[in-house]
């Protein structure tokens, strides 16, 4: 067996989303947070608004966020707020696209960008994101 003391700070898999290392820290909402819509609930639409608002918990943090950053439209705030106050999820800074449409997203491609922009400008030294091309 061997052993190695690590010097803080420090954070692992098992309690990243329960560290104070949050505070310093940016996270995606789909695919961290909560589960990632499906394509029948991503239509920009009804079963989207569905999906918002009934989205299973994936990784709730015990600490304050930094900031959430999401590829989710700035029309979708209220259902976002509600279920982020619902599941308990304390944060500074809610980041989100300023587009009209799911449709006007894709055109624009800005998935990558809009977060790194961010996490650049940030200042933070951790941002947890679900998608790897991303």
């Amino acid at each position: 067996m061997y052993l190695v003391e690590l010097e803080h700070p420090r954070a692992f898999q098992w309690n990243l989303f329960h560290h104070p290392a949050l505070a310093d820290s940016c996270l995606d909402i789909d695919g961290v947070l909560c589960l990632d819509p499906t394509p029948e609930q991503n239509d920009d639409g009804p079963r989207y608004r569905d999906f918002l608002t009934s989205a299973a918990p994936l990784h709730i943090p015990t600490y304050r966020v930094h900031s959430l950053v999401t590829n989710r439209l700035e029309k979708y705030r209220p259902e976002t707020t509600d279920w982020l106050a619902r599941h308990g999820v304390e944060y500074d800074h809610l980041i989100m696209l300023d587009l009209p449409s799911k449709e006007e997203r894709l055109r624009q491609n800005r998935h990558s960008s809009h977060k790194a922009d961010y996490y650049r400008d940030s200042g933070c030294r951790l941002f947890i994101e679900s998608e790897v091309g991303q």
